[in-house]
């Protein structure tokens, strides 16, 4: 036993000599051809041309957009991506360079089988780059943006397969992809998600949603909270809050919670998680919106 370990050893010690001089003969010059480079670039580009391909109204405030590979500037394809992901989108407004992030709200079989990717963009008062979509994208306007990017996404080594959404505003395109996603890879994930509005008609992707919950055989339930209803409202009022949350969720599961939403969102709801002793690492939040200050 110990002459095998001495012996693996003395080999051990004669691999890095024989390592450093492979190295040292090696070619600087890179391989015109190595098809790992090549697949990694298809798969992780660093740009990405697209244009407008169609323009949905889904609320008063709030529109997507259709994005379909601009294969003039040499996109074949748009590249695959994981539900909950986000493309950079780059544009020059008034001789100045912007990015801004939009979580993609379309589904990873989308990207994979039909070839497109959706961003929904509310129109904010004030806003800068909003504005400047809502006005100028038109069907086949041209869009350059990043490779899709992110870490929020459901990785079943980090997350449990119990997930709670919590979504405000437009922070429902991600979990609207979430949903998407399960239903068409009838992947093993319960879902509940929390859609938390100002006023009905605010709520983007209703019937949508309306259908993947009874698609999903039981995987996925869709809790709607409005803090302004109408008189017509039958869902929950208020806010997204840890009493609601104790209501609809069996407490003594382990689960983990997504958060997509305005930053006074997530700071009201550090808090009332905080209350129903959820760790922090089952809490993931996507970076969302503008910065105001």
């Amino acid at each position: 036993m110990r002459e095998r370990y001495v012996n693996n050893m003395k080999s051990y010690k004669d691999i890095l000599p024989t390592r450093k001089e492979i190295i040292m003969k090696a070619s600087s010059e890179i391989d015109a051809f190595d098809p790992m480079r090549e697949l990694a670039e298809k798969l992780h580009p660093d740009k990405v041309f697209l244009k407008v391909d169609e323009i949905i109204d889904e609320t008063k405030d709030s529109k997507t957009f259709k994005l379909v590979p601009d294969r003039e500037n040499g996109t074949e394809r748009v590249p695959y991506f994981r539900a909950g992901q986000y493309i950079s989108i780059k544009s020059e407004i008034n001789g100045s360079k912007i990015t801004r992030p939009y979580s993609i709200s379309s589904s990873p079989h989308d990207a994979l089988k039909r070839d497109f990717y959706t961003i929904t963009v509310k129109k904010k008062e004030g806003g800068f780059f909003t504005d400047y979509i809502w006005n100028n994208w038109k069907v086949g306007t041209k869009v350059e943006s990043s490779g899709p990017l992110g870490y929020f996404h459901y990785h079943p080594v980090r997350d449990i397969n119990n997930i709670v959404g919590l979504a405000g505003g437009s922070g429902i395109t991600p979990m609207y992809s979430f949903a998407k996603d399960i239903v068409e890879k009838d992947l093993d994930i319960k879902f509940t998600l929390f859609y938390g509005v100002e006023c009905e008609d605010e709520i983007i992707y209703r019937e949508e949603l309306s259908t993947l919950e009874s698609q999903s055989n039981g995987k996925i339930k869709v809790i709607y909270v409005c803090n302004k209803p109408g008189d017509g409202w039958k869902g929950c009022t208020g806010y997204l809050s840890s009493e609601l949350l104790s209501e609809h969720l069996d407490m003594n599961e382990d689960m983990t919670f997504f958060m997509c939403g305005p930053k006074a969102m997530y700071e009201y709801l550090d808090e009332e998680l905080e209350k129903l002793n959820i760790p922090r690492r089952r809490i993931r939040k996507e970076a969302y919106g503008e910065v105001d200050d």
